[in-house]
């Protein structure tokens, strides 16, 4: 069995490189991947690499961001189909946000190695003790289910003022290197649960959460503008800040 395992996790890594080179070098007459490679050629000859980092997720959109505020550290962010293991099913049973961060940068890294990153988001309510909490994509049984997630969250706060419909999102980013060190950071945005859903952006609980500084829900709001004051933006900006203090240790060793 640990001999499958080990094959498993070669095959992986060799199918994972291989791919990139092949992507590379296919896209080499862009003028955009021609200024890249300018840098990356710039950074080798300075004595630096560029290193990959898995992100437990086959969302585009958030292995585009995490590229974008990693971008100065000379990490190329991977997603688990670009690894092979996009069917990967793994079971968060962590009772909060950092522990099911945790528990999935450790299962793919289990499977192929390296530096991990993976992330847990969620909506807490304060009139609900924090509810749905780790459950948010679940609240209502079906992983996913949008509009049932957020008629069962109306239902439960139904009678409650408006007052003590406060709540925020919670994001989680956790980031496992090869020796086993595990940094995570938090990032939170402040609300106020609606009475309705407003606006068609976004996805999740967007419609129902009111952004009292913008004076829109979050599905009301452009990406630029969501991704400015978002919880994930605010952990990637946390994650971000501690990795510059993580290095400049190193560089002062």
């Amino acid at each position: 069995m640990a001999e499958k395992k080990a094959a498993l996790k070669s095959k992986l890594a060799f199918k994972a490189e291989a791919k990139i080179e092949s992507n590379t070098k296919s896209n080499a007459k862009s003028n955009t991947e021609s200024n890249t490679e300018s840098k990356a050629a710039a950074n080798d000859h300075q004595g630096r690499r560029k290193y990959k980092a898995v992100l437990a997720s086959g969302n585009a959109h958030k292995r585009q961001e995490i590229q974008a505020m990693l971008k100065d550290f000379d990490y190329e962010i991977l997603s688990l189909k670009d690894v092979g293991l996009e069917h990967m099913d793994i079971i968060e049973d962590g009772d909060t946000f950092e522990a099911n961060a945790v528990i999935k940068a450790k299962a793919v890294q289990r499977e192929i190695g390296g530096v991990v990153l993976a992330d847990d988001s969620g909506l807490e309510v304060d009139a609900l003790d924090g509810a749905p909490g780790v459950h948010s994509a679940r609240y209502a049984g079906e992983h996913g289910n949008d509009e049932a997630n957020n008629l069962k969250l109306l239902t439960a706060l139904e009678g409650v003022e408006m007052s003590q419909r406060t709540a925020r999102f919670v994001s989680v980013i956790a980031m496992l290197f090869e020796d086993g060190e595990i940094i995570t950071a938090r990032g939170t945005v402040e609300g106020i649960i609606q009475l309705h859903p407003v606006g068609e952006n976004g996805f999740g609980y967007d419609p129902l959460f009111y952004y009292p500084p913008f004076q829109k829900t979050m599905a009301e709001l452009t990406m630029s503008e969501k991704n400015a004051v978002s919880h994930r933006g605010n952990a990637l900006a946390l994650l971000r800040r501690k990795l510059e203090a993580k290095y400049a240790g190193l560089h002062h060793q």
